[in-house]
């Protein structure tokens, strides 16, 4: 019923060229029929009426505003506005509220994968009136560039590591402390692809070359974090530290992280803050080979990041008189370090 509750006047649903004099707005106005329940009554019982009452010169005009008015309205609107039982069953100040809306993206053809970018799962709106600005604005985005983000791959590691392989799960991981942040984005970077590889920068500087600087290989994201061949006694090194955590190794573990769980926050956060630290070596290297400054042996340089981040974390913990947060932290398993009995820090790296 609520359709007879639409008002004649100034709604974008009912665009009746007639309504749109003033005057006529006016009459209607004075007669008592503002709302599309006042028309179709007055319509089913004598327009007559209404022509008197509002003072109008014709009765073809107030017929044109009811031809034009369900005209306006949606066809399943009009049958039901023109049906005379139901208009009669209205009565002005009845309790009537709009039927509730279910609010979905409108996407066609398109059918959500698994390992795409483009997700619209969520943020799921629910209902016209209870959805959020927020929500309501992320979910526009998605469908605004529904037709160039169709196809993407969540990662560009995909192809390399398996088409079930996902960051899913390991966001919450990257950015947590100790990890400090410039190594947090160097990790999404490496995940999404933004790193200028020199076969991105051959297609700016051709005389560059496209070739790894440590190896003949293309050097692609690919070959510069996981493909190198100066790169395996750093994976060797790296699976006994994430055994000796109680984890397993792997490509996906060490791109992706950790899936975070709270039960096994210290391990993880551990996990990821080692897998940060040998992409940063890698990455010094590879920097330090290009200007032509610094040391480009990889596992000395990651020592070295460790063991100065160890030593100035055990001092900050032992001017404050907590070594037991130093030590669950950072001395999980034994695997990096240990204190003593005396106190004094022990380094296994």
């Amino acid at each position: 019923m609520w359709v007879f509750e639409e008002p004649l006047f100034f709604n974008g649903l009912l665009r009746a060229r007639t309504l749109q004099s003033a005057s006529l707005r006016t009459s209607l106005r004075e007669a008592g029929c503002t709302k599309v329940g006042h028309l179709m009554k007055a319509k089913a019982t004598s327009l007559e009426a209404l022509r008197r009452r509002s003072n109008t010169s014709s009765i073809r005009i107030l017929d044109q505003v009811v031809k034009e008015v369900c005209a306006a309205l949606p066809e399943s609107l009009r049958a039901f506005a023109e049906d005379a039982d139901l208009c009669e069953q209205w009565i002005e100040d009845g309790d009537y509220s709009f039927p509730s809306l279910e609010v979905t993206p409108a996407v066609g053809d398109w059918h959500e994968g698994a390992g795409q970018l483009l997700i619209l799962r969520t943020p799921h709106l629910g209902t016209f009136q209870a959805c959020g600005k927020k929500e309501t604005y992320n979910l526009c985005v998605k469908v605004l560039n529904l037709r160039s983000l169709a196809g993407v791959r969540e990662s560009r590691w995909a192809e390399f590591l398996g088409p079930d392989s996902t960051p899913k799960g390991s966001w919450r991981c990257l950015y947590k402390l100790p990890v400090e942040k410039l190594t947090a984005d160097l990790q999404w970077r490496i995940v999404h692809g933004g790193i200028a590889t020199n076969r991105y920068r051959a297609h700016l500087d051709p005389e560059l070359g496209e070739g790894c600087i440590f190896c003949s290989e293309v050097e692609t994201l690919e070959h510069l974090f996981v493909q190198c061949p100066r790169l395996s006694a750093l994976f060797v090194l790296l699976k006994s530290w994430f055994q000796g955590l109680g984890e397993e190794f792997s490509f996906i573990l060490f791109i992706f992280g950790p899936k975070y769980s709270a039960k096994k926050k210290g391990v993880h956060t551990l996990l990821n803050f080692l897998s940060g630290a040998a992409k940063m070596a890698i990455w010094l290297t590879r920097r330090n080979r290009v200007h032509g400054v610094g040391s480009v042996a990889l596992l000395p340089v990651l020592r070295g990041l460790l063991r100065a981040r160890l030593r100035v974390e055990y001092t900050y913990y032992h001017l404050m008189d907590n070594i037991q947060a130093f030590s669950h932290m950072w001395a999980v398993g034994g695997c990096l370090c240990s204190v003593g009995g005396d106190g004094e820090l022990r380094l296994h790296i």
